[in-house]
């Protein structure tokens, strides 16, 4: 049954647009974790709001407001373009411990190569001393060659996040300096959003608890019945109230203006980029 299952959720995934998939597998897992939670019921145990309560919360924030997460996503991929400050000190952290590196290995083959000369010139034939003369200087040649590889990778890879400021023009940059501004703005609204979402969940939840740990439901249909009544009921209330809706309008207008400015500043990048041949 269960791989009969998977071969028809294939098929679907081959038929439906993704968007239609990735909801019907949200739904799918919304379904299968009250099936859970109606399991734990039915054998007797008491409901505690816990980790099962937490991901069905998860899992149905993400099923109502997928467009939010997707741009989440996309945000993620214009960070990828941009020269964050962790990751230049994360280099330059990495640059001065391989230099310290390269300090002790040279001071090593100073006190090496003296010690050797010093005892060798003494109490060793001419062949034995060239012998380790010639793998001194081998073994000196490879680190050189690994320090100047890792150098060189550093310095193309920096190279990249030092010339940014000079394939950018100046509109180009203000755009996307106000890109950046509308979503911090957006992150602070879309923070207190999935707060208020969540906090009425959570009573939504120790109510239904309190129900369901009073009286037994004799099937999982009357059991999903009461808890998506009792969300909506507390959901209906927060849908009205002035502070969700002032949080909504902000979030969305923020939202709004980062993805102008955002499309602004790719356009401006690409329309003055020296390889593009319409500029």
């Amino acid at each position: 049954m269960e791989e009969l299952r998977r071969e028809e959720l294939i098929e679907l995934f081959k038929a439906l647009p993704k968007e239609s998939f990735e909801l019907l597998l949200r739904n799918i897992s919304i379904r299968e974790r009250l099936e859970d939670l109606w399991k734990e019921h039915a054998s007797g145990k008491k409901l505690g709001y816990g980790e099962r309560f937490e991901a069905l919360f998860e899992e149905v924030f993400r099923f109502f407001f997928r467009p939010l997460e997707i741009t989440l996503r996309g945000f993620r991929q214009l960070r990828f373009l941009l020269p964050l400050p962790e990751l230049l000190e994360s280099w330059e952290s990495q640059w001065e411990l391989i230099r310290a590196w390269r300090d002790f290995i040279d001071s090593l083959f100073s006190h090496f190569s003296l010690m050797t000369e010093l005892s060798l010139g003494i109490t060793a034939p001419a062949v034995v001393k060239s012998m380790m003369d010639n793998f001194r200087e081998s073994w000196k040649e490879r680190v050189d060659r690994y320090y100047r590889h890792y150098y060189l990778l550093d310095v193309e890879e920096l190279r990249v996040y030092t010339d940014y400021p000079l394939i950018l023009t100046k509109k180009t940059t203000q755009y996307l300096l106000n890109a950046l501004d509308e979503w911090e703005q957006f992150s602070g609204y879309y923070m207190e959003f999935k707060d208020l979402i969540r906090n009425s969940y959570k009573a939504s939840i120790r109510e239904f608890i309190e129900v369901a740990n009073s009286k037994r439901f004799d099937s999982f249909q009357s059991f999903r019945d009461a808890f998506i009544n009792i969300s909506n009921q507390k959901f209906d209330s927060l849908l009205r109230s002035k502070r969700y809706l002032e949080v909504q309008g902000n979030m969305v207008s923020h939202l709004m203006d980062y993805l102008y400015r955002t499309r602004r500043f790719f356009e401006e990048m690409f329309e003055n980029n020296p390889i593009n041949p319409f500029a």
